[in-house]
């Protein structure tokens, strides 16, 4: 049995490099969800005009007793011998943190 899925894009975010100099920007997609539970999203980055990494994240929701549990997944490459040093894990903790916080005021 084949299953049934829906993969489009649902929206794009941006953080041009062209006005960021030098510095990074960041391009993202987000993909509408293809099952009751996951979705997923890919992120292209720059430093300048230079494309420094490109990846896909998954985002999975699974029952937890009376609430919910949400796994983030990412794979990422890393092009010509940039080395991230884990800015991009520091960065995505921390904006995971940020909606946690969010969600416990709501």
């Amino acid at each position: 049995m084949q299953p049934a899925i829906s993969l489009k894009p649902a929206g794009n975010g941006c953080a041009p490099p062209e006005a960021a100099g030098d510095r990074a920007g960041l391009f993202s997609t987000a993909w509408t969800r293809w099952s009751p539970v996951r979705t997923a999203g890919d992120r292209r980055g720059f430093i300048g005009k230079c494309r420094i990494s490109v990846s896909l994240a998954t985002v999975e929701f699974k029952p937890a007793g009376s609430g919910t549990e949400m796994v983030f997944t990412e794979q990422a490459a890393f092009l010509d011998g940039y080395d991230d040093a884990g800015s991009r894990e520091r960065g995505t903790n921390w904006l995971l943190d940020k909606l946690g916080e969010s969600l416990k005021r709501a």
